[in-house]
C-alpha cells in the first residue's frame, strides 16, 4: 500500500531511487536517480542503462512512498524519450484506405480516388484553452516558488547548504579515509556508534554536534570501515564520494 507525499518534493528524491508511473516510453528500465533540478525541469539518470533524461516539471505529479525503498513519481501525461528530453506521446492520424474495387459501383470505378481531408477537432474555444493553460502555469510556478522557499528557510535554520543550490560540503574526506584519518581532520567525535541499516548492513556513525553533521563509515567492522558520506541532523545527505554506497544505508534516523 503506497502513501502519498507532497507533490514532487525534488530535494527528498536526492540520493534515492524512484520510478515513474506510468513508465516513460522508450526507456528500457523504469528505475531512476535524480542528477540535478532547476526551476523548470529535473534531470534524471537511468540506474540500469545510465541514460540521462530531462523532464519538464509541469509533467510531474505527486510522489508516493512504497513498501520497498523505490518511490513512485506520478506523471500527469504519458511521456516518451526524444533526444534526451521527455515529451508527451505523439499519436498520429490514421488514414482510412479506400474500399476494394469489388465494393465500388461500376459507374464510380473510373473516377479517381479522392483522399479525405483531415479536420482538426477542438473540444473548447481557443481563448478559453489559452487562459486555462496560463492559469495552470501560474499556479505551478507559485507552488514551486513556495516549496523552494520552505527548503531554503529550513536549511538556513539547520546551518546546512540546500540541495537545490548544488553547494556540496567540503570536509576534505575521501572514500579511502578510515576512523584515524577522519578524526585527524575533524577531531574526536562527541558520539561514536555502530548501527544497523534497514538493509541489515552495519555502519559507524560519528556525531559532531558543533559542526551539525554526522560522518558515516561503512565496512565489515569498526577497524575496516571507510568514509561513505556526511549527513545533516535531519538525515539529509550533505556529501557522498560514492552515492551508491550510501544509498544502501538510507533512510537513516535523525539525531539531536
Amino acid at each position: 500500500m503506497s502513501a502519498p507525499l507532497t507533490p514532487a518534493p525534488l530535494p527528498e528524491l536526492a540520493y534515492s531511487r524512484f520510478r515513474f508511473v506510468p513508465a516513460i516510453a522508450g526507456a528500457e528500465h523504469n528505475e531512476w536517480t535524480l542528477r540535478r533540478a532547476t526551476w523548470t525541469e529535473m534531470v534524471v539518470v537511468n540506474v540500469l542503462t545510465g541514460q540521462e533524461l530531462a523532464i519538464p516539471r509541469r509533467f510531474l505529479g505527486r510522489v508516493f512512498e512504497t513498501e520497498n525503498s523505490v518511490r513512485d513519481v506520478r506523471l500527469i501525461e504519458d511521456l516518451e524519450c526524444a533526444g534526451g528530453r521527455a515529451r508527451p506521446v505523439r499519436r498520429g492520424v490514421i488514414e482510412m484506405r479506400p474500399r476494394v474495387e469489388a465494393d465500388i459501383p461500376p459507374w464510380l470505378r473510373s473516377r479517381p480516388v479522392e483522399r479525405a481531408s483531415v479536420v482538426t477537432i477542438r473540444t473548447e474555444a481557443p481563448n478559453g484553452s489559452r487562459m486555462r493553460r496560463a492559469l495552470r502555469g501560474s499556479i505551478a510556478v507559485g507552488f514551486v516558488a513556495c516549496l523552494a522557499m520552505v527548503v531554503v528557510v529550513r536549511d538556513a535554520d539547520l546551518g546546512t547548504p540546500s540541495l537545490w543550490t548544488n553547494r556540496p560540503v567540503n570536509l576534505g574526506l575521501t572514500a579511502s579515509d578510515d576512523f584515524a584519518s577522519v578524526t585527524g581532520k575533524l577531531g574526536v567525535p562527541a558520539v561514536d556508534q555502530w548501527l544497523k541499516a534497514p538493509s541489515g548492513r552495519g555502519y559507524r556513525r560519528l556525531l559532531y554536534p558543533s559542526r551539525r553533521i554526522a560522518v558515516i563509515l561503512v565496512g565489515e567492522t569498526n577497524e575496516t570501515a571507510r568514509y561513505a558520506g556526511a549527513l545533516s541532523r535531519n538525515g539529509r545527505v550533505l556529501h557522498a564520494p560514492v552515492p551508491a554506497v550510501l544509498n544502501d544505508l538510507l533512510p537513516m534516523p535523525a539525531w539531536r
